[in-house]
């Protein structure tokens, strides 16, 4: 019989080693949070993330008897991103013109080859030769 090269597929990690992990995450980001004047998340993205923050948030705000000062604003990042979205510098712009060349010259070639009765597996495997 013949032996099988080539990496392990990885055990899973236990349930301790995940627990441990949470509690790493949670007070690094715990500490990410202490004594910032905003918080800036995607709200409304993901329910379990919102929690998440939420729990983070809360930590920190229990810890203001002890002279930790928690995010008082939470912003909406998405807002942000979407204004940086709208502007694009020389080199995007160029990155983008040259992508729209690629894809308007793939969308020719595959009119090209289109003809009635072939499948579109065949045009693929044109536009891949």
């Amino acid at each position: 019989m013949a032996s099988v090269t080539g990496p392990r597929p990885r055990a899973s990690a236990s349930a301790s080693t995940r627990r441990t992990r949470s509690a790493s995450s949670t007070r690094r980001s715990r500490s990410l949070l202490e004594d910032q004047p905003a918080l800036f998340y995607p709200l409304g993205a993901d329910a379990h993330w919102d929690a998440r923050a939420m729990n983070w948030l809360n930590s920190v705000r229990a810890r203001a008897r002890a002279g930790v000062a928690a995010p008082d604003r939470v912003h909406d990042v998405r807002a942000l991103i979407d204004d940086m979205r709208l502007v694009k510098d020389a080199h995007e712009l160029s990155v983008m013109r040259r992508a729209a060349r690629i894809a308007a010259g793939a969308h020719r070639a595959a009119m090209q080859a289109t003809r009635p009765g072939r499948n579109e597996y065949e045009i693929e495997a044109e536009l891949a030769l």
